[in-house]
């Protein structure tokens, strides 16, 4: 028999058993033959079992690896390398992928004026504005492309800033109501000014009163006495002793007149110094009302109030300085001014309206820029003064409220005064009291 392999031979009989015993002879290499026993478990446990596909061996994405042929594997796949994105989004992982639908023109994208706006080239729109319409002094061409303008028949507002003729103002026509013009102005055009208005701008007729710093006469002039001549024409008259010698010894110069030469003897000239008035208690001088007069250094002064409360509830001094010490400075009885300066020093910034010093400082009242909030004592003069002001004027000093001196008394507290009996009080300077300021006026 021709060698064969085990497994070409046919098999004869039932399957070995593990017990079975087989004898196999085998060279010796010296020409003869060997015997060994081979059981049935030895050629069992080293044969191959019959392989079936997905029970003793895999499967390939669900395909047989048994049989003949070539079996082509899916390379991992590498997004936008074996495998395309979607606008620039990849296709692996998990989830669900939004991709634009195709653009159907009217569907799910608008037309303009029915026309497709797919595609390539230039759409030409047409159409839009057919016609304007405006109602008075505003008027429209009504065309596709509208001029809108004012009426023509609309006076110069027509071009308001178009060149007109000089010195001329825009308004109603004189003395009735209509469409304003550019025209020149007439008395009727300015209000009636509660002052004097006599004169021009540039002189003033009629005669002035006292009390408005006027001479109260046409003619002033002094008036010669017993053994007195008197020539020359006011304010510059010579007074001469016409009578026996030694009539006239000396002549004192008074209020608002000033001699020459000193002594008053002899031929003495006398000049007017003052304005003519203005040094009682009530004279409405400086931008406002006199509450004292005295002389300073020969010079003849006045302690001049505002005609009005600046205020009639204002603290002393700003928040963040009321329990602060100023000092020496704000602790003067009579003088108002640098109490004042001092108040606004402490603040760090410039006065504001906020609080009694400040709005005292910024008061202008007659163009005067010298206001200030009294001391202690200054504001016992004004009060002192009030029942004479509070005739004059009918916004005088408030009975039953307290004003405000610029006296510090200490770090929290600050002098003020009732109007009712002209008591000195201290209050906190936070306190809200009235202010009224005042200013000192050289008659």
């Amino acid at each position: 028999m021709a060698d064969l392999k085990i497994s070409q031979l046919t098999a004869k009989g039932s399957a070995i058993a593990n017990t079975d015993l087989l004898e196999i002879s085998e060279s010796d290499g010296a020409g003869g033959y060997v015997t060994k026993s081979v059981t049935g478990a030895n050629i069992i446990g080293s044969k191959q079992d019959t392989l079936i596909s997905a029970t003793n061996i895999k499967t390939i994405n669900s395909t047989t690896i048994l049989g003949s042929g070539n079996l082509a594997v899916q390379p991992t796949l590498v997004s936008a390398t074996n495998i395309k994105t979607i606008n620039s989004t990849t296709l692996l992982g998990s989830g669900d992928l939004l991709v634009q639908p195709t653009l159907v023109s009217g569907t799910n994208i608008k037309t303009i004026n029915s026309n497709s706006i797919l595609g390539s080239g230039d759409l030409v729109i047409t159409g839009g504005v057919s016609s304007v319409s405006a109602t008075t002094p505003v008027v429209a061409t009504g065309t596709t492309t509208p001029v809108i303008s004012l009426a023509s028949n609309y006076g110069d507002t027509l071009n308001p800033y178009a060149s007109k003729t000089a010195n001329n103002i825009l308004a109603a026509p004189n003395g009735t109501a209509g469409v304003p013009t550019f025209r020149a102005i007439v008395g009727a055009d300015i209000p009636t000014l509660n002052q004097n208005t006599t004169g021009t701008a540039s002189n003033v007729t009629g005669i002035v009163a006292l009390a408005n710093g006027g001479t109260g006469t046409a003619t002033p002039s002094l008036v010669a006495g017993t053994n007195i001549s008197i020539t020359g024409t006011f304010p510059n008259q010579t007074i001469t002793a016409s009578g026996a010698a030694g009539a006239v010894t000396q002549i004192v110069a008074g209020t608002n007149v000033t001699i020459s030469p000193a002594g008053g003897t002899g031929v003495v000239t006398i000049n007017s110094s003052g304005g003519g008035g203005g040094t009682e208690i009530g004279a409405q001088i400086g931008g406002g009302i006199v509450v004292a007069v005295f002389n300073d250094a020969g010079v003849n002064k006045a302690l001049v109030a505002s005609l009005t409360n600046l205020s009639t509830s204002l603290v002393w001094t700003v928040p963040a300085q009321q329990t602060v010490l100023i000092g020496a400075t704000a602790q003067s009885y009579s003088d108002g001014l640098t109490n004042t300066n001092a108040i606004i020093a402490q603040t760090g910034a410039s006065a504001t309206t906020a609080y009694a010093a400040g709005i005292a400082r910024l008061f202008a009242g007659g163009s005067f820029s010298d206001w200030y909030l009294p001391s202690i004592w200054e504001l016992n003069m004004c009060l002192n003064s009030a029942a004479i002001v509070n005739k004059i004027l009918a916004n005088g000093f408030l009975n039953g409220f307290n004003y405000w001196s610029s006296t510090e008394l200490s770090a929290t507290l600050a002098l003020n005064m009732s109007a009712n009996d002209v008591t000195v009080i201290n209050n906190a300077k936070s306190a809200n009291r009235c202010v009224r300021a005042v200013r000192i006026h050289n008659i």
